[in-house]
């Protein structure tokens, strides 16, 4: 190993050897010290100098005052949604900004991530030990193949030669999905291997309560074969941006549709007067009434009545022979045009949606007809059993199958799930309690056969 970084194994310097494979080595060193000097991101480490001294290649990086990502997840025991996709977001910046420069990480972990210790809580990159530099044209500056990188983190591909040909955001991509994998659970990402054979696991992310949204966007990074991922950085910050957690940046009551206000009608100005003076006495008029005054009283009095009088007959007249028709019917398999908030792909507004609905409808308003009991068919396959109030799934025993086979049974309230259990039809596992933004909040998690699997309180593994 001396020959190749003139170092003895205590340490010390020794003369430079005349290897032709060291002095390779020494210079992709300062060409990729170099490389790196160049790229000006504040979520990467800096190179401050490079050098050569005594033949040993030397570059020198900032300080970073903090501790790797990797520990502090793993002292947290996975990281709350919002800001594991927040980190996300930030490595995804600072790989994008080497994307554009042809330069690919290739061993990106939560360990060679550093949180800065500031009260931004920074993360810059680290460890370029495996990163490679390609040209403008796509073609690799040195011929050295590319590493194997981390098990867990490093796709399929990277461990075949003839994958270091050619510039593939896709790798860092699987690496970054795999990232966040291990951000929410704390746990590490499984191989490449078992992802190619048997499909990501997702039973830890459920567990945690992590949104299906995100859940399919890990699924997706982490596609064992690259075609299926995402091509390049840029798509992924978009579907980042596109993905807050959540809904779990948005609070609930901002979600849900306002409720009229009926104000109470105002009392009478003498009453108001007379609660505020208890005690006072009704003064007596004084002087006599104006005769003008009272005539003209009556006549307007008269002219009340004679107009209510004429309006009772018109309508008598208007309604004779019809029959009252009442604005709730019954209906089979019609469309219906709802305004839905549509919790289950988070939406933060009222939506349009189309149902083919059975059941009983409110027809007072025809130009909108109004859901009242009965099922519901939605154009993506989930179909709802129950009540609604103002159009809204309100239900205190209400259905809701989604298209994959999940089934939730239990009280609805304003279109969002409040209170019962979500069965999952994939393995059979389920879940009862409390739901907060349509996930799982507080209670328990069962095994297929009723054991307790986990338990959850305020989201989090209790």
């Amino acid at each position: 190993m001396q020959d190749f970084n003139t170092r003895r194994v205590d340490g010390t310097v020794t003369s430079t050897t005349d290897s032709k494979l060291a002095k390779q080595y020494g210079i992709k060193f300062s060409r990729e010290a170099v490389n790196l000097s160049h790229l000006q991101h504040d979520g990467i480490v800096r190179v401050l100098e490079t050098f050569n001294t005594k033949g040993t290649h030397y570059y020198v990086m900032e300080y970073i005052d903090g501790e790797t990502l990797d520990s502090y997840t793993s002292r947290k025991g996975g990281l709350p949604e919002r800001e594991a996709l927040a980190d996300a977001r930030a490595i995804a910046s600072a790989l994008d900004y080497m994307h554009s420069r042809h330069m690919l990480h290739l061993d990106l972990k939560p360990k060679n991530v550093m949180r800065q210790s500031n009260e931004a809580h920074t993360l810059k990159l680290i460890d370029f030990g495996l990163s490679k530099q390609y040209e403008a044209s796509g073609e690799p500056e040195s011929s050295t193949t590319i590493g194997l990188g981390t098990p867990g983190y490093a796709p399929p591909e990277q461990g075949d030669a003839d994958d270091s040909k050619d510039f593939q955001a896709t790798l860092d991509i699987y690496a970054l999905g795999a990232t966040l994998y291990k951000l929410l659970t704390g746990e590490t990402p499984p191989k490449a291997s078992r992802v190619l054979n048997e499909g990501l696991p997702v039973e830890s992310l459920r567990k945690r309560g992590v949104t299906r949204e995100t859940i399919s966007l890990i699924q997706h990074l982490m596609q064992p074969r690259r075609i299926d991922r995402p091509q390049s950085m840029r798509d992924v910050l978009t579907m980042l941006e596109g993905n807050a957690g959540d809904v779990t940046s948005v609070e609930k009551e901002s979600l849900e549709e306002p409720k009229p206000i009926i104000e109470p009608q105002p009392k009478a100005t003498a009453n108001r007067q007379a609660a505020s003076q208890p005690n006072a006495k009704p003064q007596k008029p004084t002087g006599q009434k104006n005769p003008v005054v009272k005539y003209a009283l009556m006549a307007l009095v008269a002219l009340l009545v004679a107009g209510a009088a004429l309006w009772f007959f018109n309508q008598r007249a208007s309604t004779n022979g019809k029959s009252n028709v009442s604005p709730i019917q019954q209906v089979t398999d019609t469309t219906l045009n709802i305004s839905e908030w549509d919790y289950m792909r988070n939406a933060n507004a009222p939506i349009k949606a189309k149902i083919t609905f059975t059941g009983t409808v409110d027809k007072t308003d025809s130009l909108h007809v109004l859901p009242v009991e009965g099922i519901a068919t939605y154009a993506d396959g989930r179909v709802y059993q129950g009540k609604f109030e103002n159009g809204l799934r309100s239900d205190n025993n209400a259905q809701l199958t989604l298209s994959n086979g999940d089934v939730f049974r239990g009280q609805f309230v304003e279109d969002h799930l409040e209170k019962g259990r979500y069965t999952v039809k994939e393995d059979g596992y389920y879940f009862e309690g409390t739901y907060d933004k349509n996930q799982p909040w507080t209670g328990k998690w069962y095994s297929p056969d009723g054991t307790v699997d986990s338990e959850l309180e305020y989201g989090r593994d209790k």
